[in-house]
């Protein structure tokens, strides 16, 4: 056999082998449609709307147990102590949500932390429009808690936002 032969052969089977390697790395690190960051709106000019609470911190988002590798982005290692810190989040109405049309997503850093559960999502949005409010995106304060890994033990990760939908008095 030739030796250009060879080295042709050689850097197909290379080829190849590169081509499955990275096809690999996608798939491993594609689960989950909302494990990598993206913008609500990509190219847009948008700007969200900052909402203001009183440090309550006492609606919580749900389905979080799902993005659990985003907080672990969002908030590095698990450490025995855990998490108990405060940031901004982005609530992103979803009105062409496939399964709630009145869907409110959570986001930290561009990651998918969780939802607004139904009643709450209905309600938020009611509070919206009672406060005259018609961006599509949001942002507040929100307080990142538990996700500790301590003696062989792991707890999920939570949030909750800095939202208030109803007076005290209610």
């Amino acid at each position: 056999m030739d030796t250009s032969l060879i080295l042709v052969i050689i850097a197909i089977v290379l080829i190849i082998a590169a081509v499955y390697v990275v096809s690999q790395k996608v798939t491993a690190n594609t689960a989950g449609d909302d494990f990598f960051p993206i913008p609500a709106f990509p190219n847009s000019t948008i700007q969200p709307q900052r909402l203001s609470g009183d440090g309550s911190f006492e609606l919580a988002a749900v389905g979080e147990s799902n993005y659990q590798r985003a907080f672990e982005k969002i908030c590095g290692p698990r450490t025995p102590q855990g998490e108990d810190r405060e940031i901004d989040a982005l609530l992103i109405l979803e009105n062409t949500n496939q399964f709630d049309n009145n869907a409110v997503q959570v986001q930290v850093q561009g990651w998918t932390v969780g939802y607004l559960s139904r009643d709450d999502a209905s309600d938020f949005r009611e509070w919206l429009k009672a406060e005259g409010m018609s961006a599509q995106q949001f942002i507040c304060k929100a307080s990142i808690r538990g996700g500790w890994d301590r003696d062989g033990e792991r707890r999920h990760y939570g949030i909750w936002l800095d939202v208030n939908l109803f007076d005290d008095e209610s």
